[in-house]
């Protein structure tokens, strides 16, 4: 079932936020609450990816849910 692979995508969102929080740096966390731009590192790119892929399936998730089941 798709809403099996939406929840494994929020779980895989989650885990690789916790990656990229827990690898930022003192400067790189001063400068985040400076407003300034933070340089995109590869983990990042995939927390971007895994996070639109995840809200994706979870719309798709609804729409099966709303049209098909009820």
């Amino acid at each position: 079932m798709i809403w099996k692979s939406a929840i494994l995508l929020w779980v895989a969102f989650f885990l690789v936020k916790y990656l990229v929080r827990v690898n930022i740096s003192r400067e790189e966390q001063i400068k985040m609450a400076l407003g300034g731009h933070l340089k995109w590192t590869p983990e990042r790119v995939v927390l971007m990816i895994v996070f639109f892929t995840a809200i994706i399936t979870s719309l798709a998730t609804l729409v099966w849910f709303l049209f098909f089941v009820l």
